[in-house]
């Protein structure tokens, strides 16, 4: 196929700059608040669609293909988020299975533990749903956990090995029984929102009928902070992974009060592939109560008067709030705490594994968050971040530097809903025409339908992304548009904005009409969390 050149005026182009600085995210006061409202989105659909093998065709049981390899990579997230991370051994039918741990010490009670858990093993399915919708859940609280202290320790566990009885769960019980544990959580099965009467409910299950103080805290974080949801008793239950804990703490396992109406559930069509099947927005909201309820028990401490806090958890890309791997001049977003001082302003280095220091660009800078574009040249491996203020104060993190960490602009600057993009008709004769994708200007943005024109007219998405430029070659980008799968016509740097990427895409004319679409990026095997885009009949 002959690919179309297609040309945008800076005028329009200063649209996806300009994104960039809306992206503070405010928070509200007092820590639980502040927790909660740290909890992304975004952040959380890429794990559970990138990272946790939720796919057709994917298989987290014993001994299957991705099981092993979904226990590595949330140890690896963890350790990337700076956590202490382990793995607890534990036999069972002569085979050894592996808990994945993840600390973070408390500062005033560190032999005193809150402990956040879901289990990583399936029904031999994607299990999507079941549980990978916890393991999401707890990856993300880690993250956001990791940018602040805490006055009592807190541990992460993904346990093995819940569906064949709580096997992974029982092991670590049995070989900690000592352990001061003041409460704890089992996210099992947090995305499936039923529209009938459990719509929005979240169901809180106790593993006795014992006095309960963690219920009651977990409840009203539910109704304070989640943001739309109803926590609802959901019966005495032991077959999640908190009832082994029931010996060492108050206990309690949360779960989707839709759950019984989910047929999919312990099959293959358990799957993040099924359409309208995954709540992502109603799993964040659970998240965001696990975070604040967290802040609220283990004791989130507030940031001393001129404190710098900057964390590796604190450290993603602009476009979509992941993290985990930055590249060169990919447009970065730090969150934090006293990142600025009215003396002057701050600056960020960054120290590369080949021992080369460059300064980042920074575009905007707040108290809580700084936008930068990291330099040009960067070796891949591990390097450290110092961010700089004006009085001299330093902070530092450690993070991983690679050769991509693909990420896509969204119109209202979440990293969610409709594409920050233009679509460009072409005629036969070589006109163009740009159109819009998306209306923000009441202050929700609403798609506007992509015109495919007459039938000679070919039309090109633009996408505006970061992270995305040090691609081995355009033959290992690839989107996929609903169910096709399209190739790339350029996958870029844009030539106006430092660390702005742009990529085009031909449409089919067999898309014309089909509606609201996910747009999803592929570079070198690495997917960006999806975007969308709306596909007119004319």
């Amino acid at each position: 196929m002959k690919y179309l050149k297609v040309l945008l005026s800076q005028g329009r182009l200063l649209l996806a700059w300009t994104l960039l600085l809306a992206l503070a995210i405010p928070a509200r006061s007092g820590e639980p608040g502040k927790l909660a409202d740290e909890v992304i989105q975004s952040r959380y659909t890429h794990y559970l669609r990138n990272l946790l093998h939720t796919h057709n065709g994917d298989n987290r049981g014993p001994g299957a293909p991705q099981h092993d390899d979904v226990r590595d990579r949330i140890a690896a997230a963890l350790a990337g988020q700076g956590l202490n991370v382990s793995l607890h051994a534990f036999q069972w039918r002569g085979d050894t299975y592996y808990n994945v741990v993840g600390k973070l010490i408390g500062k005033t009670r560190p032999d005193e533990y809150y402990v956040i858990g879901a289990h990583y093993d399936s029904k031999s399915t994607p299990g999507a749903d079941d549980d990978a919708s916890g393991v999401a859940a707890l990856l993300e609280t880690a993250r956001v956990a990791s940018t602040h202290d805490f006055e009592s320790s807190i541990l992460f566990i993904a346990f093995d090995l819940e569906e064949p009885g709580l096997i992974g769960s029982k092991a670590w019980v049995a070989d900690h029984p000592a352990e001061r544990i003041a409460g704890m959580i089992a996210l099992d099965q947090l995305s499936f929102n039923w529209s009938g009467y459990t719509h929005n409910l979240i169901a809180i299950c106790p593993p006795n009928t014992d006095l309960n103080p963690t219920r009651t805290a977990f409840e009203n974080a539910v109704r304070s902070y989640s943001g739309g949801l109803t926590p609802v008793y959901g019966g005495v239950t032991s077959t999640s992974d908190h009832a082994p804990f029931a010996a060492l703490t108050s206990a309690i396992s949360v779960v989707e009060a839709s759950w019984s109406y989910n047929t999919r559930m312990h099959t293959v069509a358990d799957s993040v592939d099924e359409e309208d099947y995954i709540d992502y927005l109603f799993a964040t909201r659970v998240t965001r109560s696990v975070a604040a309820w967290l802040a609220s028990q283990a004791g989130a401490i507030p940031e001393a008067a001129n404190e710098m806090r900057l964390r590796l958890g604190g450290i993603l890309n602009a476009s979509n709030f992941v993290g985990g791997v930055a590249a060169a001049s990919e447009l970065i977003t730090l969150k934090g705490s006293g990142l600025t001082d009215p003396s002057g302003a701050t600056t960020v280095s960054l120290r590369d594994s080949a021992g080369a220091t460059s300064m980042a660009q920074v575009i905007y800078s707040s108290n809580t968050q700084i936008n930068l574009v990291l330099a040009a040249a960067l070796a891949a491996g591990r390097a450290t971040m110092t961010g700089t203020r004006g009085d001299g104060l330093q902070q530092s993190a450690t993070l991983t530097i690679g050769p991509i960490a693909p990420g896509i602009f969204t119109a209202d600057a979440t990293g969610l809903g409709l594409a920050a993009a233009h679509a460009i008709r072409v005629t036969p004769e070589g006109s163009q025409f740009v159109q819009n994708v998306s209306d923000c200007s009441s202050g929700i943005c609403i798609p506007i339908p992509i015109a495919f024109g007459a039938p000679g007219d070919r039309v090109v998405l633009v996408l505006y992304g970061t992270g995305i430029r040090g691609r081995s070659g355009l033959a290992g980008v690839h989107a996929t548009v609903g169910t096709s799968a399209l190739p790339c016509q350029f996958a870029g740097p844009h030539s106006l904005y430092p660390g702005l990427d742009q990529v085009n895409i031909e449409l089919p004319r067999s898309l014309r009409g089909l509606g609201s679409l996910p747009v999803e990026l592929s570079v070198d095997g690495s997917a960006s969390t999806p975007v969308l885009i709306y596909l007119g009949a004319d």
